[in-house]
């Protein structure tokens, strides 16, 4: 009988997931207010909101918050799985605002990021919370000299230009993302060692292509764990037999061990400084295990022999957390494509991956008598301007 706790992936990387938006209807037209293209808006009750589909299936419904803390706002993931607007538009104290994505795009860019607060795309389309002292460019929809916002709103005279530093720090979504893309583990003398003695070096994301650092996110929340099976167990096995832990189960498993399958160079336990290879179809690399916790590891990409380049320059955290009875698996990355031409076919194939390799975590549990509501799959991700 098959073990109910076995190999990891490292797909490649995404594109640029920048979010934007056009000016939306205040709350007396809300219900009136059809959005257009592939969204679609939800009334009435249960669900007041805009409905975002995708090609790949209908919306999804989540129970966690999302990378920087985002409110439950009963769950509607905002790419495309849903968004409930209202309850986004207090927590946040701003309205969402819809526009086509290339605007949304051009004012991400002019900002440096700093103009959105959470956004979700699908199609043509996306949605997005603005932060105070932005709505004259929006409303200008181009304004060479973007408010501050602490400009509030426009007053009589010349625009004033924002102040900004010669290199705007990396504003990274959450403390483990910064810590990722800080990269405080290069500097090791043992992990130096090791590969040193493989003939490997560090690919740092400094050596990525592009200035956008793409940190992601994806969660799925256990109920109940498999009798005799616990957190920290699970977690050695997905680093040890990654691909062997969830294929089997359900589609989910079979999909992540056809695009991504990690082979390690070395048995038995997870030890810090192991290679361990990822084949990819098309372009594989290989990672080194930096950090080793109980409750989570660091995967970094390096340059081998056997593999040559990583697809993707950055490092990838995979753990769990426990939120109240409830235990939340994580796979977190902070990284930038090798080659920035490859970045939009990359987002898809990553994303690909993770998405896989989370429900397949869940079916696997559900096979072993423990409980996942597949449903609390889900996704977050944005690309960020750093040195």
């Amino acid at each position: 009988m098959k073990n109910p706790c076995n190999q990891h992936c490292w797909g490649t990387i995404a594109a640029v997931f920048l979010l934007a938006a056009s000016l939306a209807a205040s709350n007396e037209t809300y219900a009136q207010t059809p959005l257009g293209g592939q969204i679609e808006q939800n009334v009435p009750a249960p669900v007041q909101g805009d409905e975002f589909h995708s090609n790949s299936g209908g919306p999804t419904t989540t129970n966690q918050p999302g990378v920087g803390k985002s409110p439950f706002c009963r769950q509607r993931d905002a790419e495309c799985g849903g968004t409930d607007r209202r309850c986004y538009d207090e927590a946040y104290d701003s309205a969402g605002i819809v526009l086509p994505v290339p605007q949304m795009q051009d004012l991400y860019r002019q900002t440096q990021g700093r103009i959105w607060i959470r956004c979700g795309v699908c199609g043509n389309n996306a949605i997005c919370w603005p932060r105070p002292g932005y709505q004259d460019l929006i409303a200008s929809n181009g304004a060479n000299n973007p408010p501050s916002p602490a400009q509030g709103s426009r007053r009589d005279g010349p625009p004033t230009a924002p102040e900004r530093p010669a290199k705007p720090p990396c504003r990274a979504p959450s403390a483990e993302h910064a810590r990722l893309y800080q990269e405080p583990w290069l500097g090791n003398p043992q992990l130096q060692q090791a590969l040193k003695k493989a003939g490997a070096r560090f690919q740092s994301n400094k050596l990525g292509s592009g200035r956008d650092m793409a940190f992601d996110e994806y969660t799925i929340t256990v109920t109940q764990m498999p009798a005799g099976l616990t957190p920290e167990s699970l977690l050695q096995q997905l680093g040890s037999t990654t691909n062997a832990t969830v294929d089997g189960y359900g589609p989910a498993g079979a999909m992540f061990d056809r695009v991504t399958r990690f082979v390690r160079r070395q048995k038995g336990p997870l030890k810090l400084g192991e290679l361990i290879d990822i084949e990819i179809p098309g372009d594989p690399g290989t990672v080194q295990l930096v950090e080793l916790q109980p409750d989570h590891f660091v995967l970094q990409t390096v340059t081998s022999p056997e593999m040559g380049t990583h697809p993707v320059s950055g490092a990838r955290q995979f753990g769990f957390r426990r939120v109240g009875s409830n235990v939340l698996f994580y796979t977190k990355g902070a990284e930038r494509p090798y080659n920035e031409n490859l970045r939009g076919p990359g987002m898809l194939a990553q994303d690909n991956a993770w998405r896989s390799f989370m429900s397949a975590i869940g079916e696997m549990i559900n096979h072993w008598q423990g409980v996942v509501d597949l449903n609390t799959m889900r996704r977050d991700r944005v690309d960020i301007p750093c040195d």
